[in-house]
């Protein structure tokens, strides 16, 4: 774990990449890259971890704030604005 990092990240070097671990929607990922120094492979698990975290707060089936809950809890019924919602996700906002 390193402090300059996300918290939830740990960065390590190993041999001519750098290893970025982190748990996201229930499962353990890692993300390899190639840079020199240990402060760019802590920038880019800070950005990986945020983003995989904005994905996980409106994708995840084990939330119950978000689109895809409305949708599997529906049983058939149509979900206002799902569409919409799902559109203005992918864009970013």
């Amino acid at each position: 774990m390193n402090s300059k990092a996300a918290p939830e990240c740990s960065v390590r070097k190993g041999g001519s990449h750098w290893t970025i671990s982190f748990s996201a929607m229930a499962s353990p990922c890692e993300i390899l890259i190639r840079c020199r120094r240990r402060s760019e492979a802590e920038h880019v698990a800070s950005l990986a971890a945020a983003e995989t975290r904005r994905i996980e707060r409106k994708l995840s089936r084990y939330r119950d704030d978000n689109i895809i809950h409305a949708i599997n809890a529906g049983t058939g019924a149509a979900v206002e604005e799902g569409l919409d919602r799902i559109g203005r996700f992918l864009k970013g906002q």
